[in-house]
C-alpha cells in the first residue's frame, strides 16, 4: 500500500494517506508534460499551473508552496526516466460503460487495468485518464443478467479514487461510495471481475480465500472480497520518494 507505507514514513508531510495518491498523480503527469517532445515550450506546465492544479489536495488543505515549488523544480530539471506509460501498463484493458457519480448515465470508458489501479480514460487514443481507482480493501458484487459489476469499499466508506478536476486540469480526490461499470457481455464481465480480484490488494488483513455469498435484490448478484499482495503506483512512488526526504521536508 503506497499511500499508508509513504505517509508512515513521513509522517506530518500530509494529513491523510491519500494525498499521497492525488500528489503522486499530479507528479507523474508533470513527468510526462515536462519532458515530453510531442508537448511544445509554450503549452508545458507552467510552476503556477502546477500549484493551482494542486490546490486543496490535502483533505481540503493546500500544501506549504515552497513543497509544491520544490518538487515541480525537480521534476522538471531531472526527468524521472521511466518509460511513459509504465504506470499504466495493462494486465487487463478493453471498453466498458461508467455510471456517472452525480448525474447516473452510462458513458463508454476505455479501462486499463495495471497492476492494483484501474484507469479509466475518456478514449482508447488518450494520453491522460479520466480518473483512476486505487484497488485496495474493495468488494465486487456481480449482477449477471445485466452483465455489470459494482466496485465497492469493504469498510463501508468512500472508495479511494483521484479524478480530473474542471478548468485547468486540476487533480481531485473523489467522493464515490461505488463504482459501477457495465461489459458488453456476462463471459466479458466475468473476465473483468476475476481480473479484477486477482490484482486488488485487502486493505485490513489479507485474506488466502476469495468469499463468494449470494446477495437478494433487485436481481441475483455475487460478492467477492478482495485479496492479493502487489505495489500501488509504484512509479509514483519512485516519483515522490525522489523529491522528499525521510523527514518529510522539500530535497534541494
Amino acid at each position: 500500500k503506497f499511500a499508508l507505507g509513504f505517509h508512515s514514513a513521513h509522517p506530518g508531510t500530509f494529513k491523510s494517506p491519500d494525498t499521497a495518491y492525488v500528489l503522486a498523480y499530479s507528479l507523474i503527469m508533470l513527468n510526462v508534460d515536462a519532458h515530453s517532445i510531442q508537448i511544445p515550450p509554450e503549452r508545458k506546465m507552467t510552476q503556477e499551473q502546477f500549484i493551482s492544479n494542486n490546490r486543496g489536495i490535502d483533505e481540503g488543505s493546500d500544501l506549504p508552496p515552497e513543497l509544491l515549488v520544490s518538487l515541480y523544480r525537480s521534476i522538471v530539471s531531472n526527468e524521472i526516466k521511466i518509460e511513459q506509460r509504465e504506470y499504466i501498463s495493462a494486465v487487463n484493458q478493453g471498453w466498458l460503460y461508467k455510471q456517472g457519480g452525480r448525474v447516473k448515465t452510462w458513458k463508454r470508458r476505455y479501462i486499463i487495468l495495471s497492476n492494483n489501479v484501474l484507469y479509466y480514460y475518456k478514449t482508447e487514443k488518450d494520453r491522460e485518464p479520466a480518473g483512476f481507482v486505487p484497488l485496495e480493501g474493495i468488494q465486487v458484487f456481480k449482477d449477471d443478467e445485466r452483465a455489470s459489476f459494482k466496485l465497492k469499499p469493504s469498510d463501508k466508506g468512500k472508495m479511494k479514487s483521484v479524478h480530473v478536476g474542471k478548468g485547468a486540469g486540476g487533480f481531485e480526490k473523489g467522493h464515490h461510495t461505488s463504482f459501477l461499470f457495465r461489459a458488453e457481455s456476462s463471459k466479458a464481465m466475468d473476465n473483468w471481475v476475476d481480473m479484477i480480484i486477482a490484482h486488488s490488494v485487502a486493505a485490513t488483513t489479507p485474506r488466502t480465500d476469495i468469499l463468494r455469498a449470494t446477495v437478494s435484490a433487485s436481481s441475483t448478484s455475487h460478492i467477492r472480497t478482495t485479496c492479493g499482495a502487489s505495489t500501488s503506483l509504484s512509479s509514483s512512488s519512485q516519483l515522490l520518494r525522489h523529491t522528499v526526504s525521510s523527514s518529510g521536508s522539500p530535497s534541494a
